[in-house]
């Protein structure tokens, strides 16, 4: 069993909305994720699937269970689901241009 953490965004302003890297999930098991923002700014945070064969991924969907509501600084947290995706991404959607940042980290079981 492969354990890993990762920092898929890393203090990107959050006053304009952020993608993550493509993370490829083929291997994944199970991921949990934890976001850090900072400032006044406010948002959604939200995880994208697709399951196109290669890269570049342009067919994204949204994972509708596995959202947080991010409504002033500090943590937030998506705990663990399982994964069967190809690929998957999360996506910081602003809703007000205020200062601050956003960081996401993940950590994901796999084979």
């Amino acid at each position: 069993m492969l354990v890993g953490t990762s920092v898929i965004i890393n203090g990107a302003s959050a006053a304009v909305n952020q993608n993550s890297v493509v993370l490829d999930t083929s291997h994944v098991l199970s991921l949990s994720i934890h976001t850090t923002t900072t400032g006044t700014s406010t948002g959604t945070i939200s995880v994208q699937a697709s399951n196109d064969v290669d890269k570049p991924v342009v067919n994204w969907s949204p994972v509708p269970t596995f959202t947080s509501s991010v409504t002033a600084a500090g943590s937030y947290l998506i705990p663990k689901f399982d994964v069967c995706y190809a690929w998957m991404r999360i996506v910081f959607t602003a809703t007000n241009a205020a200062a601050g940042t956003v960081t996401v980290k993940i950590k994901t079981i796999g084979q």
